[in-house]
């Protein structure tokens, strides 16, 4: 009998998070529709253990995109100073 009123509050406990959150999603939208400033909370913001591998992978994901970008900025970087040097402007 225990184990049945625990799952029932634990249903209960789901059901009143989750409506929450959808009416706090809807407030934001709604809000966005009046105001520009007005922000929209992602939904792995409002869930973050649910969606902690995912944003995991995310800011791994950027990290390689950011590193990527820094070795290409660097390459132009020391191609375009090469290329000074050899017309003798760098010395």
């Amino acid at each position: 009998m225990k184990i049945e009123s625990d799952k029932a509050v634990a249903d209960i406990k789901l059901k009143v998070t989750l409506n929450a959150i959808l009416a706090r999603q809807i407030g934001e939208y709604v809000a966005s529709m009046f105001s520009k400033d007005a922000i929209i909370t992602p939904v792995d913001e409002l869930l973050p253990d649910l969606f902690a591998e995912e944003k995991k992978e995310n800011e791994e994901a950027k990290r390689k995109a950011d590193l990527e970008l820094y070795k290409a900025k660097m390459m132009d970087y020391a191609d375009r100073h090469n290329s000074r040097r050899k017309k003798g402007e760098v010395k």
